[in-house]
């Protein structure tokens, strides 16, 4: 069952109801309707941006599930957490310096 040419909604709805009739898991007919619709698009305009509803999502990071902390705030509780089972692990004398840009050093 070839997927249906274009990157409109109609188009893109269209083939994920097709697959999904054709048995196939909804995220996956998803995925495939909007792979087609990208590679469509991308024909069309070689250079061109993709439209919001084609951009990719990024998906979630998993260590922010189920909290309203923002990521530094979780970075920071991470740090603390490294920093006190090294300080337990190798003695209070040694410390976790955090640099900018995600250089991390362990000054022992």
């Amino acid at each position: 069952m070839p997927l249906a040419h274009g990157y409109s909604h109609e188009t893109i709805g269209r083939n994920i109801e097709e697959m999904v009739a054709s048995g196939r898991p909804r995220g996956q007919a998803i995925a495939a309707s909007l792979s087609a619709a990208r590679m469509s698009w991308r024909q069309k305009h070689p250079r061109g941006r993709f439209p919001g509803y084609l951009e990719r999502k990024r998906s979630a990071n998993k260590n922010m599930a189920g909290t309203s902390a923002s990521p530094s705030i979780l970075l920071k509780r991470k740090i603390e957490e490294l920093d006190r089972r090294l300080s337990e692990e190798f003695g209070s004398d040694h410390r976790l310096v955090v640099m900018g840009r995600g250089h991390t050093i362990f000054d022992g």
